[in-house]
């Protein structure tokens, strides 16, 4: 089962409920090669690969509350972090804006930036009191449906 997917130079890559990536390249006719695909084991079916993001050329995978970045030219994983301190919420939203990361977690009113070079945490909002002011306003309830980081995103 395909769990998330990413194009980064000229590759796709694709996420399996098992914690595997699939990488799919093109041949020279500018076909997609699906015969010689390659295959990178990040994490495990407990805890597959659920977000993916190209990032300053590398690839950031979500596993639960864990990035594991991972370096295209090589395939291997060069760096992994916790994002948040809630063990078993998993990554719900990642959006990246210049040279940070907004990263959001499932059931949670935090947003936190990370750093694209250094992985450090820069920031974390806390976007509660601003959802509980605009939800005791009067505005119809549709226009709540967006994310923040949508919001942030399309804005950014």
């Amino acid at each position: 089962m395909l769990s998330a997917h990413s194009h980064l130079d000229n590759r796709v890559f694709a996420s399996l409920a098992s914690g595997d990536i699939i990488i799919y390249r093109r041949d020279m006719s500018g076909e997609w090669n699906v015969a010689e695909r390659q295959v990178v084991s990040i994490s495990t079916a407990a805890a597959p690969v659920t977000k993916m993001m190209a990032v300053a050329g590398k690839l950031w995978c979500a596993t639960m509350n864990t990035i594991r970045v991972l370096n295209t030219a090589s395939l291997q994983v060069e760096h992994s972090f916790v994002v948040g301190g809630e063990n078993g919420r998993g990554v719900s939203c990642m959006v990246s804006a210049g040279h940070g990361v907004w990263i959001s977690m499932h059931n949670s009113a935090h947003v936190r930036l990370y750093h694209t070079a250094t992985y450090e945490c820069l920031c974390e909002v806390n976007v509660a009191p601003a959802v509980t002011k605009m939800l005791a306003s009067k505005l119809p309830f549709f226009l709540y449906s967006f994310s923040f980081l949508f919001i942030f995103h399309m804005n950014g």
